[in-house]
């Protein structure tokens, strides 16, 4: 089957073009400049037929392999400043000014998609998925709208009502969810300047969007500068045409309005210029009434759009809500008046006049600007209120201005980080632009911080290890992403490090900050090969054993001491010793300063081999962090922030008009700066005569500076802490709590090697102490290893408890074995190199030998314990031929193993026997001390093949790992999906999924081998086994004190137990309750796999706990929730249960045999059927449970028919009168489409009923009413008959079928033809027959089968 990139449906191989669209296989885009359709984007969109392009962007039909559906995907490409060369992804940027342009329009494409993305819940919008950059620009994801626009809905409409008109109701109803959304995208300070039929989309659904956000900007810094024109003559208000006219919502009124305009009437309105100039001429509007054009448009209805669209901004309505209101309204609003303007105060520019009727869009700067209205006039109403201004987006002193301009008082209460808004803006407002406010009154607003607290300040990551340096980085908040890697040649740096980074050290950094790090490639020389081993002829052991080879004396180097030392100086003294410098980690330290070295490692007077690198933890200097941004806040909020920060706090009360009281105007250091933890940061709080802020009269006496820590020590600095005064607040902070963790009561728990800074804040005064980690647990490795190619082994199999995460592993030589992250090598090619394992100060390094495989047998090491048949079953599984000697030997057991000599290589646990001559199996015949030959021939080997035609040997390998590699200790190894491939001697192969047999110890974590055997022949993969945990957690909260538990693996069962249940006590349900004050030690334990595991922590009650006051654990919600679909209905579940979700939940639906699944978000079930769908979650040894009962959707049958209601008048004013018989809910008989067919009968729409004229009827013509109807985005048709004959008062009308509908009056059958056509009749022309007396009635026969034959 193949993927159509023209609709991404599939169709078969043998077509050429598409059967569902039309697109041909091959077609190349219709543009040079287009992506090529098929190219993937970040690795999850594949790109499409191109949708259309714009001035500055190109849209994409695009398909989401990830989420399994089609959307649009918009790439920023503004052709005046960058170009694509045919069959290339990458843009091509201009140089000079038009670069800059391009990347200044790229980040407000990416901030505009981040800001629609806010909308997604928005039933009027088009809904955005994603942003990102890539091929040098900038990408936007939509969802992919499936419908036409309104303007082709709109012809549409013109071929079966008068000029396309829509009935108003419906027209309000189908633009009411994009009023509904545009409100609340100008309450956010956006407006979209390109509002019209063009770019609304009717989906085939009934539902409306709004698209193409293109012209759609926020203010920026520079108000000096001049907006981008966006023109749509007819529906652009006068303020668009003028690059320095004022924009605001307004804008958009306008242009609503123009739309609903066009909906209701058929007729574009009149474009702004014409009506300015004609207004200036003949003192009245040029814009026709609409109920000029459509009858049924109510004097509210056309109020609204009238007032809408009036011609100046300030008379014109203000809100889209105010719109609706007004359209919505049983009774008029208030028309406004235009104004004609003197001469001067606006003139229309020379190129809009001669551009009217023309949609121009100009791009400026590489996108679309727009600065929204500073300084707006006050709009006061005519019972004495004002308006409230929009100054969303404006500076703080400017809105301030704004306004006291309106008869307002500006208050700033409050801010808030906001990556598209710049710090010192007006984020938000209360209550929003347009509501009417009594004068003097307060606009309280909230303030941006501008984008995200900086992540920190960049470090000096030359010479440093790349694990580590991305470590570094990550601890920062600095993702992956973020991070581009650029390899290199170095010959003073050694391979794997970092050489160049191009942020300077001392810059800030931010969470969107883009870092390029250069690391040192491999150098181009020869892989280190494998020793040789003797190749004589010899009977002598020509092996080689990896276990005793061992570098010369003169390869080592003695390390001397470079504590303290600048690292630039201790590296330029280890390249005279041919050794690197390395830095592994960088570090704050009290008293080293800055660039100079912490620890090392190996330490001094050990040995290393030359070329090997010495590792290095350098100084960062003393303790700094970034002071948290607390403007605006209140003082109780900002002191918290800046106690959680580990930052003291000083208040003073001053004076500022717009600043609420009690909360920031200023402070000092600003945020954003750095300090050193414990630094009392200055607030000045806004204050008045009788609103001061609170102060501080604590005083810290005493507290402990320095804390040495073994992994897993605590230690209790809540005891060395002394203060006098009223704390009100204690608060604990770490700088880094991956090192060390600190609860809320001053617990210090080291987790991992490392150090950081505690920090104590007490009412405002901070001390701190400076807490090191180091681990005296051995670093323990295998110091060599012989793999093959391709396979892997554990390195970090006798780490014990380390984390092998925690260990930086370096391989001298990844072209020879590559290790990853885990501490498992593999073999890459046949060479030698070694792996360095790094940790906690200490260096351990492996000897990596790999061979090819295909070179060498490997066996089982014998020891003298082997007995001969095993030690031959084992060379013969293997395929190795072989002679067997006896030899005497008294210490050795007859008939066992006493030597085996062969060529190649050993470790400790395999031979790796090459194929240059046959080995020797000695075994023990017992007796004497001296080895004799054996007088007996050399046994021969069972079936083996002549020497010149060796037999091939046979092999196993893994084809597909388990399912389940990931264990716990203790778990029982899980098969299931495993299978191995196995090749006989003659060369045959069969995949095997069982009769293989398993060995693998998972007693201990770690990385563990599991060995899988068949027929003699065995291979490996490795498996995690994990050690089972589980953490006892203790928080404060509002409602009280809460205790949980975590476990892994997660669910499992736990109990609790108080060792004081005079002070505390479990009940039966798992409550904790409190009795008295005092302490208690709380216990949660857990079994697995018949082992222990608990946690426990100290619970301190005050005197304040009431008797029996209960302390219960976490109040958790378990809620499952269901979201209506056509064919499956999507079952979820919301709670706050730590990892709980859709996909870790358990699913039940009854009956069993229903049609449901489910995915990682939750579960979907057949929406037709009855059942019961269930759901389950165990945590902390509890259950929770959630069901719902789901009833089959029941698809009402909707009936829709003509029928006639009457008729009146005589003669030529004769009148037939037809309504709809329908049992659809809500039924609106105006909103009814009718036609006729021939279009020569005369008839017209009365109060929901269709009226003919008679008189206009022909005789002997068949014509067909028509009604059409349209609900919940269904459309109902029904049709009826009429002929007129020329005597029809002597007519009689007959039907043999008395099921046919039709009706006589004044001479004429009426005939439900529709009736007809639905049925199964079979007419010959004679079904149905009328007689006349009249002799000028045409035949009977002929008419029938005229118009009734089947």
């Amino acid at each position: 089957m193949k993927i159509c990139f023209g609709c991404f449906e599939q169709y078969d191989d043998s077509f050429d073009i598409c059967p569902h669209c039309g697109y041909a296989e091959g077609t190349e885009p219709e543009l040079a400049t287009y992506m090529r359709p098929g190219a993937i984007l970040k690795e999850r969109y594949v790109i499409g037929r191109a949708l259309g392009h714009g001035g500055f962007s190109v849209t994409y039909l695009a398909w989401d392999a990830l989420l399994l559906h089609k959307v649009a995907i918009k790439e920023y490409l503004p052709s005046e400043y960058a170009t694509r060369r045919p069959g290339e992804s990458r843009l091509t940027v201009f140089t000079g000014k038009e670069g800059e342009y391009f990347q200044f329009g790229k980040e407000k494409f990416l901030d505009e998609a981040k800001r629609l993305s806010a909308f997604q819940d928005e039933e009027g919008i088009v809904h955005v998925y994603d942003c990102f950059s890539a091929n040098e620009t900038a990408y936007l994801v939509m969802e992919y709208l499936d419908g036409i626009t309104l303007s082709e809905y709109l012809k549409k409409e013109s071929a079966v009502s008068p000029q396309g008109r829509i009935a108003p109701e419906k027209a309000i109803a189908m633009l009411t969810p994009i009023m509904l959304s545009l409100q609340r995208v100008h309450d956010s300070g956006m407006i979209h300047r390109d509002i019209a039929p063009d770019n609304i989309m009717v989906l085939k659904d009934g539902g409306v969007r709004l698209i193409d956000f293109g012209a759609a900007r926020h203010a920026v810094h520079d108000c000096g500068k001049s907006m981008t024109v966006i023109i749509k003559d007819g529906y652009s208000p006068e303020e668009q045409y003028n690059s320095h006219g004022v924009q605001g919502p307004a804008a958009d009124v306008y242009a609503l309005s123009a739309t609903l305009y066009q909906m209701m009437t058929g007729v574009t309105p009149p474009g702004a210029i014409e009506r300015g100039e004609y207004l200036q001429q003949h003192k009245r509007d040029l814009l026709p009434p609409p109920s000029k054009y459509n009858k049924a448009i109510t004097k509210a209805q056309e109020t609204a759009l009238l007032n809408g669209m009036a011609l100046h901004t300030q008379e014109r309505t203000q809100s889209v809500a105010e719109l609706y209101e007004e359209l919505t309204a049983q009774t008029p609003a208030r028309r406004v008046q235009e104004t004609i303007r003197k001469r001067g105060s606006f003139s229309w520019p020379l190129w809009a006049k001669i551009a009217a009727g023309v949609l121009t869009a100009a791009i400026a700067a590489g996108g679309v600007l727009l600065y929204l209205n500073r300084g707006q006039k006050p709009v006061v109403t005519k019972d004495g209120y004002v308006l409230s201004p929009n100054v969303v987006n404006m500076q703080v002193v400017d809105a301030v201005a704004t306004a006291e301009k309106a008869s307002l008082r500006l208050v700033v209460e409050g801010s808030d980080y906001d990556a598209g808004v710049e710090q010192g803006r007006i984020l938000s407002q209360d209550p929003k632009s347009g509501t009417k406010l009594e004068p003097s009154s307060d606009l309280r607003a909230t303030a941006s911080l501008g984008k995200e607290r900086p992540a920190g300040t960049m470090g000096d990551t030359t010479s440093m290890l790349k694990d580590a340096a991305e470590d570094y980085l990550t601890q920062m908040g600095i993702s992956d992403k973020q991070i581009k890697w650029e390899y290199v040649s170095s010959s003073t740096e050694m391979p794997g490090t970092i050489v160049d980074q191009s942020v300077t050290p001392g810059s800030p950094l931010t969470s969107d900050s883009k870092i390029t790090l250069r690391v040192v490639e491999e150098p181009d020389e020869p892989v280190t090969p494998l020793p040789e081993p003797p190749s004589d002829g010899s009977d002598s052991d020509g092996s080689v054993d990896i276990a005793v080879v061992v570098p010369s004396a003169d390869s080592y180097v003695t390390v001397r001491d470079y504590v303290g030392q600048p690292f630039d100086t201790a590296k330029q003294d280890l390249r005279t010793l041919l050794l690197y410098g390395v830095k592994c980690a960088l570090r704050y330290h009290p008293s080293i300063p800055s660039g100079s070295i912490i620890q090392q490692s190996p330490a001094s007077g050990e040995q290393v081999l030359k070329g090997t690198g010495v590792y290095f933890v350098v100084s960062l200097g003393p303790q700094k962090q970034l002071v948290p941004n607390v403007l605006y806040k209140d003082q109780a909020e900002a002191e918290r922030l800046l106690a959680q920060s580990g930052f003291g706090s000083a208040a003073q009360g001053v004076t500022c008009s717009y600043v609420a009281l009690g909360h920031v105007a200023a402070q000092t250091p600003l945020g954003g700066s750095e300090a050193a933890p414990g630094t009392k940061i200055g607030l000045d709080i806004s204050s008045d005569s009788t609103n001061q802020p609170s102060q501080s009269n604590v005083t810290i006496n005493q507290f402990k500076p320095l804390l040495d820590l073994q992994v897993g020590e605590t230690f209790n600095l809540a005891d060395t802490l002394q203060y006098s005064g009223s704390a009100g607040s204690i608060v604990w902070s770490s700088s880094d709590p991956s090192s060390v963790f600190v609860d809320v009561d001053g617990y210090v728990v080291a987790i991992a090697p490392g150090a950081a800074t505690v920090t104590v804040v007490v009412g405002g005064e901070a001390a701190s102490c400076y807490v090191t980690v180091n681990d005296s647990r051995p670093l323990e490795m295998v110091g060599s290893v012989i793999l093959e190619v391709g396979e892997e082994f554990p390195l970090c199999q006798q780490l014990g408890d380390i984390d092998a995460s925690m260990v930086y592993w370096v391989s001298a030589d990844p072209r020879v074995a590559s290790v990853l992250w885990n501490g498992v090598v593999t073999g890459v090619a046949e060479g030698c190199t070694f792996v360095t394992a790094l940790y906690a100060g200490q260096v351990r390094q492996c000897t990596v030998w790999v061979l090819n495989s295909e070179s060498y047998a490997k066996v089982k090491r014998f020891d003298q314990n082997t007995k001969q048949q095993d030690a031959e079953a084992a060379l013969q599984a293997a395929g190795v031929q072989y002679a067997v000697k006896k030899v005497h030997n008294s210490q050795v057991a007859a008939g066992c193993v006493v030597d085996f000599q062969f060529n190649g290589y050993s470790d400790s646990d395999y031979y790796y026997i090459s194929g240059t001559r046959t080995p020797d199996l000695c075994i023990s015949s017992g007796g004497g001390t001296t080895q004799q030959p054996a007088k007996e021939p050399a046994k021969e080997p069972a079936k083996q093949p002549e020497k010149e035609q060796p037999a091939g040997k046979a092999s196993l390998s893994v084809v597909n790992r388990p399912s389940k590699t990931t264990y716990y200790i203790g778990d029982k190894l899980n098969t299931t999906g495993l299978s191995v491939r196995y090749t006989d001697t003659a060369g045959k192969t069969q995949t095997i999924t069982s009769g293989f047999t398993t060995n693998a110890d998972l007693s201990s974590a770690g990385s563990k081998q599991v060995t899988v055997t068949y027929l003699g022949v065995s291979t490996t993969f490795n498996v995690t086994v994990k050690k089972p945990s589980i953490v006892l957690k203790q928080e404060k909260m509002q409602d009280g004190l809460h205790l949980s538990a975590i476990t892994d693996p997660v669910g499992q069962r736990v109990t609790w137990s108080s060792s004081n249940p005079k002070v505390a006590y479990f009940d039966e349900s798992g409550y904790l309750h409190a009795v008295s004050h005092g302490t208690t030690t709380i216990t949660v334990l857990m079994s697995y796999n018949g082992v222990t595991y608990t946690d426990s922590t100290l619970l301190v009650l005050g005197d304040d706990i009431g008797q029996e006051d209960p302390v219960k654990p976490a109040d958790y919600t378990f809620k499952i929730y269901c979201n209506l679909g056509d064919a499956y209905n999507y079952y979820g579940i919301e709670s706050n249960i730590p990892g709980c979700n859709g996909s870790t939940v358990t699913w039940s639906v009854d009956p069993a045999n229903a049609d449901w699944f489910k995915d990682t978000t939750g579960a979907y079930v057949d929406s037709s059927i009855d059942c019961t769908v269930s759901t389950s979650f165990v945590y902390n040894g509890k259950t929770y449970t959630g069901s719902i009962k789901q009833t089959a959707v029941k698809k009402v049958e909707y009936t829709f028919r003509i029928e006639k209601s009457g008729s009146y008048g005589e003669g030529t004013e004769l009148r037939s009168v037809y309504g709809i018989n329908t049992n659809i809910p809500n039924f609106t008989a105006d909103n009814v489409i009718w036609s006729v067919e021939p279009t020569t009968l005369k008839g017209w729409v009365e109060g929901g009923q269709y009226v003919v004229d008679i008189d206009s009827m022909a005789l002997d013509v068949y014509y067909t009413l028509t009604a059409t109807y349209i609900y919940d985005g269904v459309s109902y048709t029904d049709s009826c008959g009429m002929m007129k004959t020329n005597n029809p008062d002597n007519t009689t009308w007959s039907f043999h079928s008395t099921t046919l509908k039709g009706w006589a009056e004044s001479g004429q059958y009426a005939v439900d033809e529709s009736y007809i056509l639905s049925t199964s009749y079979a007419c010959d022309g004679r079904t149905c027959t009328a007689s006349c007396t009249s002799a000028a009635v045409p035949s009977t026969t002929d008419r029938c089968s005229r118009k009734y034959a089947m």
